[in-house]
């Protein structure tokens, strides 16, 4: 048993009177049941009490200490978990210009969701200064040449970095926070539209490339009839359209590529975005 001798009372004595008000807050800290009479004891210089006390006290402190050490080690799994499960979710939107990405991503942020915050990118997980949804309108996506394969593949390398610092940068963090991070347009797009992009290399090397990007859990493809699509806009031709249609239908694999038929009304269309992704939310809790 823990014993203290009159010299070394009065010494703790002095300290304890020194910084009292120091001194009594580590006592409730480490003494939960006891810290008023240990605090009466060196108020009052009262040794003897001590004496009669200190296995209590002894005791006190040693659960109290467990209980630090086990709420120490809960917070620490807590942090564990939501790094290597974070409660966020990082989804895509893809598909050719007129079929309604924008207005599917508004309807869908205008519902009720189990997220803390939404977040928005636009093609790459860049935080871009101001609202973070503008970006520059292209009304005219195909009117510059593609880039020489050199400079295209110097591209690539470059969306590789940017792409992977940015991931790590922005969206782990967010998905930390249980965040609904949404992407309208991601680098999949570069693979069906290659002269939006300005891409001028091999269709195998993007590919190839494709695999060290980091992968949002769901992609929504967006497709419908090419005459449905073209009376929207019509910044490509009809044919261009059809062969995009093509491009990203071939992407749906009905597991992390969902395709979704924009031919529907902007709410059903919400309703069936929101019905994948709350089966996904509840498929990783």
């Amino acid at each position: 048993m823990l014993r203290i001798s009159s010299f070394g009372f009065e010494h703790l004595r002095e300290l304890f009177l020194l910084k009292k008000e120091k001194c009594e807050n580590y006592l409730k800290l480490f003494f939960h049941d006891s810290h008023i009479q240990i605090i009466e004891i060196f108020e009052t210089s009262n040794y003897n009490l001590l004496g009669q006390k200190i296995k209590h006290f002894q005791k006190d402190f040693i659960d109290n200490l467990k209980t630090a050490k086990e709420g120490v080690f809960s917070k620490s799994i807590r942090i564990l978990r939501r790094i290597i499960f974070p409660t966020g979710i990082a989804i895509a939107f893809l598909g050719p210009d007129g079929s309604g990405k924008s207005t599917i991503i508004e309807g869908l942020r205008n519902r009720q969701l189990p997220f803390r915050r939404e977040d928005y990118f636009h093609l790459k997980p860049i935080i871009k200064k101001g609202s973070g949804k503008d970006h520059i309108v292209v009304s005219d996506p195909h009117a510059s040449k593609p880039y020489s394969a050199f400079k295209s593949y110097s591209k690539l390398c470059y969306f590789i970095y940017l792409y992977n610092v940015g991931w790590l940068k922005n969206i782990f963090f967010l998905k930390r926070k249980s965040s609904l991070i949404i992407f309208d347009r991601y680098f999949d797009d570069l693979l069906v539209d290659s002269k939006r992009y300005r891409y001028g290399g091999t269709k195998g090397v993007a590919n190839f490339v494709k695999f060290f990007i980091p992968r949002p859990t769901l992609y929504f493809v967006l497709t419908a009839d090419a005459d449905a699509i073209y009376s929207r806009k019509q910044e490509v031709s009809k044919d261009e359209l059809n062969r995009q249609l093509k491009g990203y239908s071939s992407l749906v694999d009905g597991k992390r590529y969902i395709g979704i038929d924009v031919s529907l009304t902007p709410s059903e269309i919400v309703d069936e975005v929101y019905n994948v992704l709350m089966m996904k939310m509840n498929e990783r809790y």
